[in-house]
């Protein structure tokens, strides 16, 4: 069933999935026809219109019915449709008996961006196409880091000494944990699912690198230039600026970031 353009329907009231599927599926270089729906009557009627590819739906509807109920139902209409069903952190728990029997693919989040393509391309090209080796990035937990207080400080003193338009603080699942400036101007889930791929897998390269790499990742635009800067293994931090930076961007960001990458290692520890 490989196709490169996949017609997807997104079943999710919170509107979070929509970015994490096309940022995904930009990663995999795939163009796909995504319908963005909210409850499972209207998923079901997208489905009984034109057949879809991938059905991917959130533990949690709206309506009394769930995700994992409305993943039962698109199956009855279509049997050898792939189903994704993602819960959230407060979603009801499924057990490993109840996930082995269902017939579909369960993931909860927060999501390593390499389980979450993973399971794409095995929803969208079969199980040979995603072999199965646990990825030290997926097994290693996310340490949890509040965007407040001293943290939250620290960056936003750094967003203003580099004249920068927003700052956004994100874990290597693609997680925004939070964000000053204008940074309602910018899909910020979707910079932090797309830029999540290359940090993550700083785990992998510490036999290369050493223990605790600093990175810098550049991205210079017409519209938009970024700046990554990893916190430790499991979080970085984004710098967004309108149109192209200036050309002492650079030298400012590793001169302040550097500082309050330190800064903020005291304060979370060197994880």
């Amino acid at each position: 069933m490989s196709t490169s353009s996949p017609r997807i329907i997104v079943v999710d009231p919170q509107q979070k999935l929509y970015h994490l599927v096309r940022a995904a599926l930009e990663l995999m270089e795939r163009h796909p026809r995504l319908i963005e729906t909210y409850s499972s009557d209207d998923a079901l009627l997208e489905l009984r219109a034109i057949p879809p590819d991938l059905l991917i739906t959130s533990q949690t509807l709206l309506e009394p019915s769930s995700g994992t109920i409305l993943a039962l139902m698109a199956k009855r209409e279509m049997a050898a449709l792939p189903v994704i069903v993602v819960g959230e952190e407060n979603d009801p728990v499924l057990d490993e008996e109840t996930i082995a029997q269902s017939p579909f693919q369960y993931l909860r989040r927060p999501i390593a961006p390499e389980a979450f393509i993973r399971s794409l391309r095995i929803a969208l090209d079969g199980p040979e196409a995603a072999p199965r080796e646990a990825a030290p990035e997926e097994i290693v937990p996310v340490p949890p880091i509040e965007y407040s207080g001293a943290i939250q400080r620290i960056l936003f003193d750094l967003m203003r000494n580099v004249n920068a338009m927003a700052v956004i603080l994100a874990d290597r699942n693609g997680k925004v944990l939070g964000y000053d400036g204008a940074a309602g101007y910018v899909d910020r889930d979707l910079i932090a699912a797309a830029l999540a791929s290359g940090f993550s897998s700083l785990i992998k390269m510490l036999p290369t690198l050493g223990e605790q790499p600093r990175v810098l990742s550049y991205y210079d635009a017409d519209r938009t230039t970024l700046f990554g800067l990893s916190l430790g293994l499991h979080h970085f931090v984004i710098l967004v600026f309108d149109r192209r930076a200036p050309s002492a961007a650079l030298g400012n960001v590793k001169r302040f970031g550097a500082t309050a990458i330190n800064e903020l290692l005291e304060l979370v520890g060197e994880v």
